[in-house]
Parts: structure tokens; C-alpha cells; sequence
């Protein structure tokens, strides 16, 4: 089924938070869906019947009556969730229409769900408070199964696209010559959304950064941190190395410039306690990375 691009009754129910037995209430009582079967009777749906059934999902979590959903025709439906996706301030709704528009792949709802809460809270506190939740909420999904690749990547395009241009709009501070930091990923790390944020957190602090991007072979890294003799690395180790092999990466740079401090976060460091080196620092919560670069200015 994952190969034809269809989904389960359970993927369904991972996607759209709707239990199972309800959906299958949905469309005994209400008609709201007709889905396909396998010659073994097993119930599956299509990308089209998955975009209508979370649309329906979303606006019974807004308090509109499976009934009423039920007489909306396409349209009609599309409009009620577009005009609710903008009217909500609940988090869990706000995280549910940006899951919507990712599976739907509409990069117009998309935008203008996070365009109204920049406009309203600013870029950092969307970053903190509504894309870092939706980035484990998706991550859930994508764990289970539940979304597909090109859903990923749309998102994340997305995202990162926002944090590029939130950097290049930033009005110019007078830079300090110190501390400065080094940005980078290790190889075959691609995941840059937060690495590209921490450049943001750091240029709105006045702090100086040289940013050299995700997926660098280590020796490069070593060259231009020898060259630059920064006070500060800063390395995401999302999916990259291996988190049994993080602790050994880190020390290749540590020991080799001693009086440097490098900056860790991400998945793969989160069973490493942080404390067997004495000039790493691993942060896991954004709180206490945003009490730490306050500080430094």
C-alpha cells in the first residue's frame, strides 16, 4: 500500500488525531467518506480522500457539528477551514491547520497561517512557540510512517526559506569582534532548519557568524576553524553521526583547539549526558540556549 501512495484506516487516524471506530461512524452515518478495499475486505484511502477527511477533522475540532460538516460541498468546506485557520489562537489548531496545508501540500495556507503570527508575535517567538511544536508534531508522523517524503520536504522548504529571508531582512547591528561562531553540520547531516535559526538568534544579538551550512566533511571544518580561531562551534546533530558516535566527533575538535566552547543540540545528543567534556555545552531546551546568548550580550 506505502508503495501505491495509500493509506490505512490507522494511518488516517495517526494523521488526523480522529479516532478510527469514528471514522468509520463518519461514513456509515454521514457518507463522509467512501473508501476502497483490498481483496482481504481491509478498508484504504487515497491522497485525495485523506486532504477531505482532515479538513473534515479540523473543523470538528472547531467545534462545528459532523452533521453540518456533512452538507458542505467541496468549496464550502475549503472556505470554513481557510477562514477558521486564521480565527484560531488555540495551539493545538493552530498546529492541526499546518499539518493540514503540509499534507495538502498549499503552500498559500501554509504562508498565511504563519504570516498572521509573525505579524502578531514576531519571527522568533513563531519559531519558538508554533514551528519547533509542529516539527515534533510532523516528527511523530513521519516516525510512524504516516507521511510520505515529499511531504518533508515541502515543509521544511517552506521553513527554511523563512529563516533565510528573516536573516537577509534583519536591519544591521554593529557586529562585536568577539565572541564570533562558527556554524556548521556535520556530513551527511541535511537537516538545517535549526542550525539556520541559531544564525538568526545569533545576528539579531549583534553576535558575528560565519555560517558555512549543513553536510561539511569534517577536515574542511577543521581548516576554516584553524584559519578563524572562532571562540564558539555550533553543531545540530539531528540524524548525524549516530549519537553513539556524536561524543567522539566533538572531541576531534576539542582537543585539537582546546580554548574553543562547542555548542551542541539536537536529537542524536540527547542521551549523551554533556558532561565528560569540559568545554561542550548541550542545550535541549530553546529557553535555556535564549538565556545563554542573552547573556552574552
Amino acid at each position: 500500500m506505502k508503495n501505491k501512495q495509500l493509506y490505512t484506516i490507522k494511518d488516517i487516524e495517526h494523521i488526523t488525531g480522529i479516532k478510527a471506530h469514528t471514522i468509520r461512524i463518519w461514513e456509515q452515518r454521514y457518507q463522509i467518506l467512501i473508501p476502497e478495499r483490498t481483496d482481504t475486505n481491509i478498508r484504504y484511502y487515497n491522497d485525495d480522500d485523506l486532504v477531505y477527511i482532515m479538513n473534515v477533522a479540523y473543523l470538528n475540532n472547531n467545534g462545528v457539528k459532523i452533521s453540518k460538516i456533512a452538507q458542505f460541498d467541496k468549496h464550502a468546506l475549503m472556505q470554513q477551514v481557510a477562514e477558521k485557520s486564521l480565527q484560531t489562537k488555540e495551539l493545538n489548531q493552530i498546529l492541526d491547520s499546518l499539518k493540514l496545508a503540509t499534507i495538502k501540500l498549499d503552500e498559500t495556507l501554509f504562508d498565511s497561517i504563519i504570516d498572521h503570527h509573525i505579524r502578531s508575535k514576531g519571527f522568533e517567538q513563531t519559531m519558538i512557540t508554533i514551528i519547533y511544536p509542529f516539527l515534533e508534531n510532523l516528527g511523530f508522523l513521519w516516525l510512524t510512517g504516516s507521511i510520505k517524503p515529499v511531504h518533508e520536504h515541502f515543509m521544511s522548504n517552506l521553513i527554511r526559506s523563512r529563516v533565510v529571508l528573516a536573516i537577509h531582512e534583519l536591519k544591521q547591528k554593529p557586529k562585536k569582534i568577539r565572541p564570533n561562531f562558527i556554524l556548521f553540520n556535520a556530513e551527511k547531516e541535511l537537516h538545517e532548519i535549526s542550525l539556520l535559526f541559531f544564525h538568526y538568534l545569533l545576528s539579531t544579538r549583534g553576535l558575528s557568524v560565519l555560517y558555512l551550512g549543513s553536510n561539511l566533511p569534517k577536515k574542511d571544518a577543521i581548516n576554516i576553524v584553524e584559519k578563524y580561531q572562532p571562540d564558539y562551534l555550533v553543531s545540530i546533530f539531528t540524524s548525524f553521526p549516530p549519537a553513539k558516535d556524536v561524543e567522539t566527533y566533538v572531541e576531534s575538535f576539542t582537543s585539537k583547539f582546546p580554548t574553543l566552547q562547542y555548542i551542541i543540540s539536537g536529537n542524536q545528543t540527547k542521551g549523551w549526558p554533556g558532561q565528560s567534556l569540559k568545554n561542550v555545552q548541550k542545550f535541549d531546551k530553546i529557553e535555556d540556549l535564549l538565556n545563554f546568548l542573552n547573556a552574552l550580550v
